[in-house]
């Protein structure tokens, strides 16, 4: 009874099996977005504009690139750590890194109005909606 394994054995050491590469696979994940190569964001409309707000720790704002073409906003940039001469590390996971997304956005927007601002790691994009989408009123005139 000892030398062979029942069928249960067998399918739960699979799933066993299974369960660790998934834990490997999600693991790999989690660190690639702590590296912030993928930085989070949000997109949110506010009505007449759409505001998107990415965080990007240690980045300078000169080293960020925004280009709009069409709907599609994309954000490039990089953090660069300088090692100092002289000094060796003892402990190092702090590590630079580039980051580039793109968002496609739900509705045109106005080009020549968008702003951009980084603060405290914090990077925020609005998009004015383009006019022609604005909603507007129609004066009503008599007969």
């Amino acid at each position: 009874m000892f030398g062979t394994l029942s069928q249960l054995e067998r399918t739960l050491y699979g799933m066993d099996q299974l369960r660790r590469e998934l834990d490997r696979a999600f693991d790999g994940v989690a660190r690639r977005e702590a590296t912030q190569e993928h930085p989070p964001a949000d997109l949110r409309d506010r009505g007449a504009s759409f505001v998107l707000t990415m965080d990007v720790p240690g980045v300078a704002r000169e080293a960020l690139d925004l280009t709009l073409t069409g709907d599609v906003l994309t954000v490039t940039g990089a953090r660069e750590l300088k090692r100092q001469e002289g000094h060796s590390a003892h402990r190092q996971e702090r590590r630079s890194y580039r980051i580039a997304r793109s968002f496609a956005l739900p509705q045109k927007v106005d080009a020549e109005r968008v702003t951009a601002r980084l603060e405290h790691g914090v990077l925020e994009i609005e998009l004015p909606k383009a006019p022609e989408l604005q909603p507007r009123k129609v004066a009503v005139r008599a007969a």
